[in-house]
């Protein structure tokens, strides 16, 4: 079997977009969505080699004009498949757009260490801080096989191995958006 890793940004894209649009296999007591969800709040920036970061960081203050309003908190963190981020300090939580931005010009185009493996940073993602208990988060793994597709956990994926609390529900490939959160509530 192979895989293919995509960016943490592109993966809620499609997730977001396909929920409320994958049709019904099961009737569900449930009322169809009368309406899709929103665009995501999500700001992917890259930062080409040959690119200044401040003219990154400028465009995306007029690509995703959200990240100015005022008060706002956001979450900012590299988006290139690193593992532990958390524990490698690659999380910038509950800052404002210009503490967002300072933070990943000081790592965007540079060479970061992980454990033992170096690599220039040059994905980034920023959304909307959303406080939440930690018992209410959920990491979910998607593989596109015959009959089960979405693994949901409920504690993270770098502790997965670690706890016993490991959560899993399987869904059909075909799964609407009320038959996912029925199994991941049933579970």
């Amino acid at each position: 079997m192979s895989a293919k890793a995509i960016f943490e940004a592109d993966g809620k894209a499609i997730i977001n977009y396909h929920l409320t649009r994958a049709p019904v296999i099961k009737p569900s007591p449930l009322p169809p969505p009368t309406k899709h969800n929103p665009p995501l709040r999500s700001a992917s920036l890259h930062f080409p080699e040959d690119k200044n970061v401040e003219d990154v960081l400028n465009q995306a203050e007029v690509t995703y004009p959200w990240l100015l309003q005022s008060g706002a908190k956001l979450v900012a963190k590299p988006d290139q498949l690193i593992k532990r981020r958390g524990k490698s300090g690659l999380l910038a939580l509950n800052k404002s757009w210009p503490e967002a931005r300072a933070w990943i010009a000081e790592r965007a185009g540079k060479v970061q260490k992980v454990e033992h493996t170096e690599g220039v940073l040059r994905q980034f993602l920023v959304e909307p801080m959303l406080p939440h208990p930690d018992d209410t988060e959920y990491y979910i793994n998607i593989n596109s096989v015959r009959d089960v597709s979405a693994w949901f956990h409920s504690s993270p994926a770098v502790e997965l191995q670690k706890r016993q609390r490991e959560r899993e529900a399987q869904c059909p490939t075909t799964a609407s958006a009320v038959m996912v959160d029925a199994v991941r509530l049933k579970n």
